[in-house]
This record gives C-alpha cells, structure tokens and sequence, in this order.
C-alpha cells in the first residue's frame, strides 16, 4: 500500500528552485552594472526555449510525449482536412 503525503497537483516542479536561484542572482549583477539587462533577457528567453523542450510545458513531457501524437498528426493529414490546392481567401 502507497501513502501520499502531498496532492499531486501541488507539488513543486524540480527545476523551480534552480531557476529562481539563476533569476535572482542575474538581477543582482544586472542591478550592480556587472552584466547588461539585454544578455539577461537573451538568456531567459533561450532558458525559457530550453525549459519547454526537454518537458516543462504540461502534459507533453519532453521528447518521448510527441510520440503519442503519432495517431493525431497521421488523421490531420487526410486528404478531407486540407485545404485546396488554389488557396488563398474566397
């Protein structure tokens, strides 16, 4: 028998911490003149890029959660789902 001592949807994600470390100490050199406030905003967009690749963003999780789309993309290539060949609005 299992025992759960905390609900699942309040649980913290493990890269939270680290990232609030991260973000807090780049404030602090932003804020001394140390580092330039664009070389931060670079590095939490690529951060942020890298972050939902490997899984962060909900139920997709990373590499292995495309592979159950599989089914989904190969009905969205039917030929009834697109559009005509001359394109363009009517």
């Amino acid at each position: 028998m299992t025992i759960r001592t905390r609900d699942a949807g309040s649980r913290r994600p493990r890269w939270l911490l680290p990232v609030l470390l991260g973000a807090t100490l780049g404030l602090g050199l932003a804020i001394l003149g140390i580092v330039p406030i664009s070389t931060l905003l670079y590095a939490a967009v690529f951060g942020g890029m890298i972050l939902m690749h490997l899984g962060g963003h909900g139920s997709h999780g990373g590499h292995s959660g495309h592979e159950s789309h599989a089914g989904e993309e190969a009905a969205a290539d039917s030929p009834a789902d697109k559009p005509p060949a001359g394109g363009g609005c009517h």
